[in-house]
């Protein structure tokens, strides 16, 4: 939770007028089927105070942060969900050795999500806008 947090912290203060980065908002993609990433970038144009539940085309991004519990869900059942919503990028973050956060950006291509990069130390990317953030272990 600590890294969920201080991510979308550092995360929301680069994000342009034009996103919102929002924890664990649910996104439907049928009437069975809403599943809550750690971390979501919402386009700002489809804020609305009155909604509960986002719709796929108002996210740029998603983001799951692997934890004991989650690890099959985050790596391999949450993807084919966000790809087939048509979310165009979804970031993997895990625990590295130092305890330091680890992305893997990834980007949807063919209906399927591609690695693009894996970020250590620093996480510096222009999607889905520019990014420059450093990537450390959480202070206890």
């Amino acid at each position: 939770m600590h890294v969920t947090s201080e991510l979308q912290r550092l995360l929301q203060v680069q994000a342009p007028d034009t996103f919102a980065v929002l924890y664990r908002m649910a996104i439907k993609l049928d009437e069975r089927t809403a599943p809550e990433p750690d971390l979501s970038f919402r386009h700002a144009h489809a804020f609305d105070w009155d909604k509960s539940v986002l719709l796929p085309d108002e996210i740029a991004l998603v983001a799951e942060v692997v934890t004991p519990g989650s690890e099959e869900q985050d790596r391999y059942v949450k993807p084919i969900i966000y790809a087939a919503m048509g979310i165009p990028t979804f970031w993997l973050v895990e625990r590295g050795a130092d305890d330091a956060p680890i992305v893997h950006e990834h980007q949807r291509f063919g209906g399927v999500y591609q690695l693009k990069r894996t970020h250590i130390g620093r996480l510096k990317t222009e999607v889905p806008f520019p990014i420059d953030i450093p990537l450390a272990a959480p202070k206890p």
